[in-house]
């Protein structure tokens, strides 16, 4: 009938949309491969590659019109709110700093981990003397400014336009001073206790994986037949907790170290503050990982000893994952 033959023709034509749309689809992925793929490069990444470009140039000409206009004018807040342009590139400026700083330690924090508390304890307290030494003991030594607090303001500029100095601090305006300024914070201070925190984070994820392949498996999950029940089909979370309850649960409980870390961290930071308005050793700007280290390292060592799991986390057995032997490569795999 008619309304049969209107009803092919217009799955037919839904049908070559759909072809021609896959078609264009094809075409797309291709040109993407042919231009990016041979360079070992995702698309996702020539993405992300073009925005940090595309912010990058957009925090140099903000910078260089707010250090123009800072020269020229001294700096000084009253200067910039006369004049609403300036005042959202000088906003500007330091929002897109502080953009790039925290992409940048999310990076350094992606890549980089601490496997055991044993390296974190030698890490942060030479960091800790370091920062302490080139902030309070080198100006009694040689006399003059603080090398540390000169590089952090800008190489002797006021700290009235810190978006003019290079992107390795974080900056917020001071919203209580009649001449502007800014509170400063270096990416040392956030990626070295950050460091122990992501510690801290990967040892409370195993062991609340562990306590589920405990629960779900029992005593009876340790045995090595579990291994060979693992289909092809099953959900890689199955898997996981299967692997981890036949090697057999980690000593310790599953209370978080991560929170109290974070916790210390934030008392860390009021420390700094608090030393800041106090003008404490009579410098300009504090050494945040004197009120840090102590803070993060002692809390995560206190709670350590505390629990009884000193052990694990010295050695990193606590955060460590799973390891999968090859037989017939003779090799490991860890997770």
């Amino acid at each position: 009938s008619e309304e049969v033959q209107a009803l092919l023709q217009s799955l037919g034509k839904q049908n070559e949309d759909s072809t021609q749309g896959k078609r264009w689809s094809e075409m797309a992925q291709g040109w993407a491969r042919s231009f990016v793929g041979p360079a070992g490069i995702s698309v996702m990444d020539a993405t992300c590659a073009v925005l940090a470009i595309g912010t990058t140039v957009a925090w140099l000409v903000c910078r260089s019109t707010v250090v123009a206009h800072s020269d020229a004018t001294g700096g000084l807040a009253p200067a910039y709110a006369s004049d609403p342009t300036m005042c959202a590139v000088e906003a500007a400026a330091w929002v897109l700093q502080d953009l790039l700083g925290v992409s940048f330690m999310a990076h350094v924090l992606r890549g980089i981990r601490l496997p055991n508390l044993k390296v974190a304890c030698i890490l942060l307290p030479c960091c800790f003397l370091y920062d302490v030494f080139w902030v309070f003991i080198q100006p009694l030594l040689l006399g003059g400014k603080s090398v540390m607090v000169s590089v952090a303001t800008g190489q002797g500029r006021s700290s009235s336009h810190a978006s003019g100095t290079l992107p390795m601090l974080l900056t917020v305006p001071r919203l209580n001073s009649p001449l502007g300024g800014y509170s400063l914070l270096g990416y040392g201070d956030v990626v070295l206790p950050g460091l122990l925190i992501a510690f801290t984070l990967r040892r409370d994820l195993w062991a609340r994986l562990r306590a589920s392949a405990e629960r779900r498996f029992g005593g009876a999950g340790r045995a090595e037949h579990q291994l060979t029940e693992i289909g092809v089909d099953d959900p890689p979370k199955d898997v996981l907790l299967r692997l981890l309850a036949a090697q057999g649960t980690a000593s310790g409980g599953t209370r978080s170290y991560a929170i109290p870390c974070v916790a210390a961290y934030v008392m860390g930071l009021a420390l700094t503050f608090i030393a800041l308005k106090l003008n404490v050793g009579g410098q300009r700007g504090q050494p945040a990982l004197l009120y840090l280290v102590p803070s993060t390292l002692g809390v995560v060592s206190f709670e350590a000893i505390r629990r009884g799991e000193w052990r694990g986390l010295w050695s990193g057995d606590a955060a460590r994952g799973i390891v999968i032997k090859l037989k017939e490569r003779h090799n490991a795999a860890s997770v």
